[in-house]
C-alpha cells in the first residue's frame, strides 16, 4: 500500500497518507508491511521527502485597488520555517477588482522565476483565482490572457502549486502591495527587510 502514494512531493504523499491511514496504521505499515524491510532506507527516504519539503517556497500575493487612482500588487515569498525570501511591490494602471486579482498572482509567480526560486506554492484568497489556475482557464476575455500568461510560467518550475489561504492570512502581501515605491514603478527586496512587515510576517506565520 505504501508503494501507491504519490511520489512527486512529500507535501502529496503526507497528505495521501493522513487521508487514507490513522496514526497507527501508519506507522505499522511503514515498518511492517513488507518483509525484510529495510529500516534505514525508510527513514533515509523519509528524510529526503522532508529536505523536498523544506526546499519549497511559499508565494503569497494581494492587490491594493484604490478606485480610478492605482492598483498595488504585492508578493511575499517565504520558507517553510516561515523566514522571508523575498518582497515584491509593484504599481499598475486603475484596474477592476478582479482582474487586479489576477495580475497579482501572475506577478508573484514571475518575481519568483526572476529570483530563480524552482520549488514554489502560490497562496491565493480567491477560490476562483486557485481553481482558475489549476484548470488552465481558456476563453478570450483579458482576464483568460493573464491566466495563459501564468500557465506558461510555471511550466518554468520544476515544482508548482496554486492553493487557497484565507484572506487574514494575506495581511502581509497586501501591506507589501501599499507600500510607496516612490519614483518607481516597482521595488523588490531580498533584504533587509522592513521590521514592520518581519514583525508582521512572524505573527501570522505563528
Amino acid at each position: 500500500m505504501v508503494k501507491t502514494t504519490p511520489s512527486s512531493s512529500f507535501r502529496e504523499k503526507w497528505a495521501w497518507l493522513c487521508e487514507n491511514l490513522s496514526e497507527g496504521e501508519i506507522k505499522i505499515k511503514a515498518v511492517y508491511e513488507q518483509a525484510g524491510v529495510n529500516c534505514l532506507m525508510v527513514a533515509v527516504n523519509f528524510l529526503n521527502m522532508v529536505e523536498d519539503y523544506i526546499a519549497i517556497l511559499i508565494i503569497n500575493t494581494d492587490a491594493y485597488v484604490l478606485d480610478g487612482v492605482l492598483v498595488g500588487l504585492g508578493a511575499m515569498i517565504q520558507d517553510s520555517a516561515g523566514c522571508l525570501r523575498a518582497v515584491g511591490v509593484k504599481r499598475i494602471w486603475p484596474t477592476s477588482t478582479t482582474i487586479a486579482e489576477a495580475q497579482v498572482a501572475r506577478y508573484g509567480v514571475s518575481v519568483a522565476l526572476r529570483l530563480g526560486f524552482d520549488r514554489v506554492i502560490l497562496e491565493c484568497d480567491s477560490y476562483n483565482m486557485v481553481h482558475a489556475i489549476m484548470t488552465k482557464a481558456r476563453g478570450f476575455s483579458p482576464i483568460h490572457g493573464i491566466y495563459e500568461d501564468i500557465a506558461n510560467d510555471i511550466l518554468q518550475f520544476s515544482f508548482f502549486d496554486c492553493t487557497h489561504t484565507k484572506r487574514s492570512g494575506n495581511t502581509v502581501a497586501h501591506m507589501i502591495a501599499r507600500l510607496d515605491v516612490n519614483v518607481c514603478n516597482e521595488y523588490v527586496c531580498m533584504g533587509p527587510f522592513p521590521q514592520s512587515i518581519v514583525t508582521l510576517a512572524e505573527l501570522d506565520f505563528s
